[in-house]
């Protein structure tokens, strides 16, 4: 992820909103994942650039406009399952991107294959 993007003062103000409220591991100001006993302290909550990635996939899909804005990825995007890349599905049901999805519908019609035949 080459270059981290960047918050302005509304969208850390928002972003600030939705740790609070929905980040599971931020508790009195400080993070529980990076308590060591060396500065627990939220990185994401003291930052203008996206640090967190627990942030990034959990907590900021649930503002898809802020999401939108701070990664330039819109609402009709979903990302891939296997190789963690946004596209946009083709249908209600689609979890990768087509090209992983071939590769699955092979994988999966080879081993259906197998089975058919016997060969477990």
């Amino acid at each position: 992820m080459g270059k981290l993007p960047r918050f302005n003062d509304l969208q850390l103000r928002q972003m600030r909103s939705l740790i609070r409220k929905h980040c599971c591991n931020f508790q009195n100001g400080n993070c529980c994942t990076l308590d060591d006993g060396i500065d627990p302290s939220c990185a994401q909550w003291n930052s203008y650039s996206l640090q967190c990635t627990w942030f990034r996939d959990a907590v900021l899909p649930l503002a898809p406009d802020l999401q939108e804005k701070v990664l330039g990825v819109s609402s009709q995007y979903r990302q891939c399952v296997l190789c963690r890349r946004y596209f946009i599905p083709t249908g209600n049901r689609a979890i990768y991107c087509p090209k992983c999805g071939l590769s699955q519908q092979r994988k999966k019609t080879r081993e259906r294959v197998r089975r058919h035949r016997g060969r477990v």
